[in-house]
């Protein structure tokens, strides 16, 4: 069996070993002849190694993780959202934007689904729903009922540019399906959620004993060198003080918010929120946002709900388009229709991903009252399903846009 023991520290490698040796090294080069005892009984000397004790002590409590100066005392936890610093899990929650995450949805969402395929191409989604086996006995109606809960739930969770192809109930037990990394439907892997520790310590950093009280009792009650060595307690206090107050250094919402660290979280989040002249609070706003932004920036309208009364309006230029008419680059492709007062520039930076291609048209007042009700007939088409209707209005959306 290999014996154990405690590795021992060459002098040379320690911490106050180095600044002794420098410490002294300093006062040799700046005292020159007037000063020649160096030898532990001088008062110098010790002075000079109760300073080096405290500045070990400060560099012990500059050196612990970054977790323990973040940590809250009293939960024992970061304050992650007070400092802008959102988990991946939060920053990207619920967002259903694969095959994947709609297969997951529908098997969470409607209690008959034991399985579900999708297919995506040419912008159309197909799902194919297959039942568990305590659905077996079913009334003729069920399956039409459960297509159209499905339908409902596809568009109220719909992506910019795609839309709904065909649902149907399939037979026999689901294919297998393919292999994937195991992951809730907002998207947080398993694994992570499993191995996030779930405290942290908080370390009592801004405590300070005076260096005077490492003194011998002989150098009692002398009130020039108390005032001498309280501008080393000044010194020393106030690196610790500020190394405690890193939390509070970072929080978004205290005042005054920390300019550099909003340029610092745009650099993590790959936001611009210095755009358009903002203030520190907009900023900040902006910041606690973004998991709602992101939530919501690949998702569309439903169309079984009337449109709300907005400064702008969609239109997907794929929902314009019988299955298999639309020409392939307009696929991803959508018009951002507004009246002219509006900073359109503004909300396509803000609203809409980079990989959907948009197209912006500024409308003068009157256009824009004929095209807002043009808009609400369209959408009202595509919610009754009625084809005729459909084709209707958008032909004449095209003509009006495109």
């Amino acid at each position: 069996m290999e014996a154990r023991y405690i590795e021992r520290r060459e002098r040379g490698t320690d911490f106050y070993h180095h600044l002794e040796q420098r410490s002294v090294a300093l006062l040799q080069r700046l005292s020159g002849e007037i000063w020649s005892d160096y030898n532990v009984h001088d008062p110098g000397v010790t002075l000079l190694e109760v300073l080096n004790h405290a500045l070990d002590e400060l560099r012990y409590k500059l050196d612990f993780p970054l977790d323990d100066y973040l940590t809250d005392p009293a939960s024992g936890k970061i304050p992650f959202r007070r400092m802008g610093l959102l988990p991946f899990d939060e920053l990207l929650r619920r967002s259903v934007v694969t095959t994947g995450d709609y297969e997951r949805l529908m098997v969470e969402r409607l209690p008959e689904v034991a399985a579900c395929r999708g297919v995506f191409s040419g912008g159309y989604y197909d799902f194919t729903l297959y039942l568990s086996g305590g659905c077996a006995c079913r009334e003729a109606g069920d399956d039409e009922g459960l297509v159209r809960r499905a339908a409902r739930l596809y568009h109220t969770n719909r992506n910019l540019c795609e839309t709904l192809g065909e649902v149907r109930i399939g037979q026999g037990p689901p294919p297998k399906a393919p292999s994937r990394t195991k992951e809730s439907l907002d998207g947080m892997p398993q694994q992570a959620l499993d191995h996030r520790p779930p405290r942290h310590t908080h370390r009592d950093i801004a405590s300070y004993r005076s260096v005077a009280a490492d003194l011998p009792r002989c150098y009692d009650g002398n009130p020039q060198l108390e005032a001498y060595l309280l501008i080393f307690d000044h010194l020393l206090a106030g690196a610790a003080e500020q190394a405690a107050a890193t939390r509070d250094l970072l929080d978004i919402h205290a005042e005054p918010t920390p300019e550099e660290w909003l340029d610092a979280l745009n650099t993590l989040y790959g936001e611009n929120t210095r755009e358009a002249q903002r203030s520190l609070a907009e900023r900040t706003r902006l910041i606690v946002e973004l998991p709602e932004m992101n939530r919501l920036r690949f998702r569309s309208f439903d169309i079984h709900e009337p449109p709300s009364p907005a400064e702008h309006r969609i239109v997907e230029h794929l929902l314009l388009y019988s299955r298999g008419e639309a020409p392939e680059e307009e696929l991803g492709r959508l018009s951002l229709v507004a009246p002219s007062w509006v900073d359109a520039e503004e909300r396509v930076r803000e609203r809409f991903p980079a990989h959907i291609a948009t197209t912006i048209r500024l409308l003068p007042p009157a256009e824009w009252l004929r095209f807002e009700k043009l808009y609400r007939d369209w959408r009202a088409a595509l919610a009754g399903g009625n084809a005729e209707e459909i084709k209707t209005t958008s032909r004449e959306i095209k003509n009006s846009i495109i």
